[in-house]
């Protein structure tokens, strides 16, 4: 009996002593780490659009967990999505661009994240929103006595700043010399594909030089020109025009390439050179073409001597003779035409700027600013910037740097190839006024199917075209105004 019950106090003590282990073991074990700040925080607001990482910061530190998935907007992700940064911190790298106005919520589920010791982190998300800009332009055109129909086309672009995005295309230059003649090249290609006509038509006043005048074959196409383009025009279309400034080279042919002349526009200014005879009637030609469209009350967006400022920015030249000088010529150049025309009483012109301000191809994801060649507030109407074979971010990227320095002023894809598509683009942040494709030379007019396009096939229009968003403006769109 005595030997019965020194085994059960024997028991008893072993188990009461197993307990106390336990206890104490149960009393010093860490509790799980939790989500201690993340940036961005959760609940931030106006965060810019090029954020690429979310970071996570613990009270302690985490292993990853297996079989478990976490999501950010809808997405799916793995372990691979994540990468420790340091003890208590997660990187994870945001998949694509973000979008202006939009919510968007990391998820991260139970056990995703593993205390050292193997205890399961609780569920967390981290959710913050992307800002809405705040446009400030100025609410006229920059035309003296501008006409109504002007005011009405700059009132329209104002109104749907922001919200929506004009199609354009422009016209080939030797459009009277293809196949079948028609002047709108890629339009009708794009009508042909989808049944839908871009919104803005462009033609290039290539043709309009005093180069053998009297004897030229490039001066025919525009006997035609004003009479298509005011179809264009009474068919509900927006008018636009740009340059391309052919001068004589020393060998008496002609030519916009800055390193194929001798054409100085310093001399532009010089009393009895060449350079001032050929600026001076050259601009009177233009002008005479331009009064045919106020004559007829149509608004004309006009962009001349774009690209001006070339490479300068990166310590580079000028690609064009009107930017192979000094941006102070430059500029001087820029509010010659604009006095001249003024004077001349056309009142029917938006005046579009080229920023060369972008992404340089020698520094990646670094902007170069080219402000030294803008002609002033007071002589443009619109910033435009031409892009190629760039992303949607780095597009997005763009349209910020530009808006920054000019918040004032509306901003539009004023020429593109080989670039993301409208939506991306627009998702991204890059709230383009309207984009316009160049031409490809090398598609006839004729060619219906114009899937080999250099700069816009027709599976990037067809895809533009099957929006119903209501973001694009077509011609025949509801939302357009004619003019």
């Amino acid at each position: 009996m005595l030997r019965i019950n020194q085994l059960t106090v024997s028991l008893m003590l072993a188990v009461f002593s197993l307990a106390s282990c336990s206890e104490k073991e149960s009393d010093t074990k860490q509790p799980a780490p939790t989500l201690q700040e993340s940036t961005p925080a959760d609940g931030a607001t106006n965060v810019q659009l090029d954020v690429q990482t979310i970071e996570l910061r613990y009270t302690a530190d985490v292993k990853f967990g297996s079989g478990v998935f976490s999501e950010f907007d809808g997405k799916k992700l793995g372990i691979t999505d994540f990468k420790k940064s340091g003890p208590a911190q997660i990187v994870f790298t945001i998949p694509g661009a973000l979008a202006l106005g939009t919510s968007y919520t990391l998820a991260i589920p139970e056990g995703f994240f593993l205390s050292m010791d193997g205890q399961k982190v609780e569920a967390h998300s981290v959710t913050f929103s992307t800002g809405q800009p705040d446009y400030n332009i100025v609410d006229k055109p920059v035309a003296k006595n501008a006409s109504p129909e002007l005011v009405k086309l700059y009132d329209f672009l104002l109104s749907i700043y922001g919200k929506k995005m004009i199609t354009g295309t422009i016209a080939d230059v030797d459009a009277d010399s293809k196949a079948d003649g028609e002047i709108f090249g890629d339009a009708e290609r794009v009508f042909n594909a989808t049944g839908k006509w871009p919104a803005m038509a462009t033609i290039d006043f290539i043709h309009l030089h005093t180069i053998n005048r009297n004897n030229n074959p490039w001066w025919l196409p525009y006997a035609t020109y004003f009479d298509t383009y005011k179809k264009w025009s009474d068919d509900g279309g927006i008018v636009s025009a740009c340059w391309h400034w052919n001068v004589e080279t020393t060998e008496g042919s002609k030519t916009f390439n800055a390193k194929e002349t001798d054409f100085k526009i310093a001399n532009c200014f010089v009393d009895g050179t060449w350079e001032n005879r050929v600026m001076k009637e050259d601009i009177a030609t233009v002008a005479a073409e331009l009064k045919k469209f106020q004559a007829a009350g149509i608004p004309v967006i006009w962009r001349p001597l774009h690209e001006g400022s070339g490479n300068h920015n990166v310590g580079g030249d000028g690609w064009f003779w009107w930017g192979y000088g000094t941006a102070d010529d430059y500029v001087k150049l820029w509010r010659y035409m604009f006095d001249y025309f003024e004077a001349e009483g056309l009142n029917n012109l938006l005046w579009v700027w080229t920023t060369q301000t972008g992404y340089s191809w020698k520094v990646e994801n670094v902007i170069f600013p080219d402000q030294e060649w803008y002609p002033g507030d007071e002589y443009v109407d619109i910033i435009g910037r031409d892009e190629y074979n760039d992303t949607a971010a780095q597009s997005a990227g763009e349209f910020r740097a530009i808006t920054d320095l000019w918040p004032n002023k509306m901003v539009t894809l004023s020429e593109c190839g080989n670039v993301a598509s409208p939506q991306e683009m627009w998702n991204a942040g890059a709230r383009w006024l309207w984009f316009m494709p160049w031409y490809d030379g090398g598609v006839a007019n004729s060619d219906k199917d114009f899937s080999n396009h250099e700069h816009a096939n027709k599976a990037w229009w067809e895809a533009a075209a099957a929006d119903d968003s209501g973001l694009l403006l077509w011609r025949n769109d509801d939302g357009m105004v004619k003019f």
